[in-house]
């Protein structure tokens, strides 16, 4: 992990702490919160690589898989009926409360602050990963 969050912050100084803040504050057991910034550093990565203020996250997403930053299982991921925006939109659009989070078989309510460490833990990750992935691709 320590390899994506340093690749990062060489693109942009920026990104990179504030994903290094996303994990303290994770770590520290603010997941929640983490997870807004992660998704907000996502957002601002998509448009900076995209060199473009125009359009949302979501078309911005399909323009770094159709300029090859991202594959296209990393876009499903991030932009499908299932993806990771399924719960960005609960945070920040829905009453987060009326939903829940799936992980293996164990169904766990938005409501509860472990949720949010679960969630993290297990989507986090990935989502750094591919913000990687799409700036090493970018060149």
């Amino acid at each position: 992990m320590t390899h994506y969050l340093d690749r990062i912050w060489l693109y942009s100084e920026f990104y990179g702490e504030h994903l290094r803040i996303s994990v303290q504050l994770h770590e520290d057991g603010n997941s929640y919160a983490a997870f807004l910034l992660l998704f907000n550093i996502l957002e601002l990565l998509c448009k900076s690589l995209k060199e473009s203020d125009d359009g949302n996250v979501v078309s911005d997403i399909k323009w770094m898989l159709d300029n090859a930053l991202i594959t296209p299982e990393e876009e499903a991921f991030l932009n499908g009926q299932d993806g990771i925006r399924k719960i960005r939109n609960i945070m920040t659009h829905r009453n987060l409360y009326e939903y829940c989070f799936e992980d293996d078989g164990i169904v766990y309510s938005f409501a509860n602050s472990e949720t949010w460490d679960i969630a993290y833990a297990n989507y986090a990750p990935h989502i750094i990963e591919i913000m990687y992935n799409a700036i090493v691709n970018k060149g």
